[in-house]
């Protein structure tokens, strides 16, 4: 179907959405109608004031030369440089849940140590800890102190199912905060450029996929896993301070799961006390035992 042609000798069609040619095509019609017409001689100049005001205001995309952005070699060299940056975290976190439609939100300090520990202080009222969990690879404690009851067994996938009801496993998690994706064992690699600032590489390995975006500071904002063309799994980093991104998103499309956190105060490569990670259940709890990993 042909565009409906105006009284302006265009087709609204011919104006692109942030097109600044498009722009440029409105100022020089509508000045020769502006010009063809009996008009008191202020007009003219009024007109072109009010289309080069709107001009000016029209936005403008910014993309960068393709010359500007990284080789397939520089984002290989660039994340295995980004996997091994960081071994540990200490920090303040806000996080939100939405797990099969059900939203939650929590304030915890976070401290994670590669390769399997990690240890959780979900806050209160008043900043007072109402769960504490931690596990180091070998043995998970989860305490209730609202409710002087403490679960105790080994170290399992069922851990954060356990605390804070998330279908991942401790590893997962760890690879997420200590920026650390799991590469897959890839055969085939090729770079890509979206029409936007990003740089991506694209890792295969028979069904499987994932892309690795790099924005201009060439730190990594978003990570995707696919199989078999299905997405799997997203997950993005922005707002770098210091080399660490401060904000984290996780989205697990076929679980309906969306985690967000933002740290406000963190601290990476540290050394965590000794036995931070292992929680002995104080006396008088009421202690339950889990005999296949924290449930």
């Amino acid at each position: 179907m042909m565009s409906r042609s105006t009284d302006f000798g265009f087709s609204p069609g011919e104006i692109g959405r942030d097109d600044s040619v498009g722009i440029f095509t409105l100022i020089i019609r509508m000045t020769r109608i502006v010009m063809s017409v009996n008009r008191p001689a202020w007009i003219l100049p009024l007109a072109l004031s009010a289309l080069f005001f709107l001009c000016s205001c029209a936005p403008s995309a910014y993309f960068l030369k393709p010359e500007e952005r990284l080789s397939q070699d520089e984002m290989l060299t660039q994340l295995n440089l980004i996997v091994n940056r960081y071994t540990s975290i200490r920090g303040l976190a806000s996080g939100s849940f939405t797990i099969s439609g059900k939203w939650r939100s929590t304030d915890q300090v976070v401290l994670a140590n590669h390769p399997d520990s990690l240890r959780l202080e979900v806050l209160g009222l008043f900043g007072t800890p109402a769960l504490l969990a931690a596990s180091n690879g070998v043995d998970a404690t989860v305490l209730l102190p609202g409710e002087g009851r403490a679960i105790v067994g080994p170290a399992g996938p069922g851990f954060l199912r356990g605390t804070l009801k998330l279908p991942l496993s401790t590893r997962e998690v760890l690879s997420i905060l200590l920026v650390r994706p799991d590469i897959i064992a890839w055969s085939e690699v090729e770079a890509r450029y979206p029409e936007n600032r990003t740089s991506r590489l694209v890792l295969g390995a028979g069904r499987s996929v994932q892309e690795f975006d790099f924005d201009e500071n060439h730190e990594l904002v978003q990570v995707r896993s696919y199989a078999d063309d299905v997405l799997l799994k997203t997950v993005r980093y922005s707002r770098y301070v210091n080399g660490y991104p401060e904000k984290m998103e996780l989205h697990i499309p076929a679980r309906s799961v969306v985690v967000k956190l933002e740290f406000s105060d963190v601290e990476y490569n540290v050394e965590h006390k000794e036995g931070i990670f292992k929680l002995i259940p104080p006396s008088g709890y009421m202690i339950e035992h889990a005999h296949v990993g924290i449930r």
